[in-house]
């Protein structure tokens, strides 16, 4: 159930091939120590508090990691979303349910009549609120520089929920925490980096694409 719900998760954002990335894939840029080292204790304390939601709620301990979110932050082709994606299957090998979905797609889904063929807003937005891991790629892409209350109040109640009820997500990233927070706002975007480790991935485009 969780390997299908990654890989549709992957299909769905148009990013299916991304699936087969293991963290023997990665660069020494792309740190794959510092990726198995946040995602650990991630596993760790969901296999905890899943032993402790068998216990009445009185004696349940419930067990939170150090760093809630990573955030993976560099330039274009630098291989923050083969990195996330290294992770995502980590934690699915690991037992727990990680979904892919790109902010600005999330965002569209939210939109009348903008979700996918078979789901609803409420759905999409339980999809990704409520899993165990969730990658949230190129945050505020292509949004810097101007921000919407849609924008904003989505994203907020997406990363509340996540936060309040101890889910961890992992964010890449091309833009700075100054513009993020010029698009969610200066307290969202505190709120984000003050519960996350960060990753900064530098060099050159790893897609090596065609200059002019």
């Amino acid at each position: 159930m969780n390997q299908t719900a990654w890989t549709n998760s992957l299909a769905l954002s148009g990013h299916a091939g991304y699936g087969r990335f293991r963290l023997s894939h990665l660069k020494d840029g792309q740190r794959p120590d510092f990726v198995k080292a946040y995602v650990g204790p991630l596993v760790a304390a969901h296999r905890h508090n899943r032993e402790q939601a068998k216990l009445p709620p009185a004696e349940r301990r419930i067990a939170r990691p150090e760093k809630l979110h990573l955030i993976m932050a560099g330039g274009v082709g630098a291989g923050k979303t083969v990195a996330a994606a290294a992770a995502g299957s980590l934690a699915v090998e690991c037992g727990m349910m990680a979904r892919f979905v790109s902010h600005s797609m999330y965002l569209s889904w939210l939109r009348p009549d903008g979700a996918p063929a078979g789901l609803t807003a409420v759905r999409i937005r339980e999809r990704y609120e409520r899993c165990d891991l969730l990658i949230l790629d190129d945050l505020c892409n292509e949004m810097d520089g101007y921000a919407t209350n849609h924008v904003r109040t989505e994203t907020s109640d997406l990363i509340t929920s996540r936060i309040n009820s101890n889910r961890p997500t992992i964010f890449t990233t091309n833009l700075t925490f100054d513009q993020v927070a010029v698009v969610l706002g200066e307290r969202l975007a505190s709120r984000v980096g003050g519960q996350a480790s960060v990753l900064k991935m530098v060099g050159e485009d790893r897609r090596q694409p065609e200059k002019w």
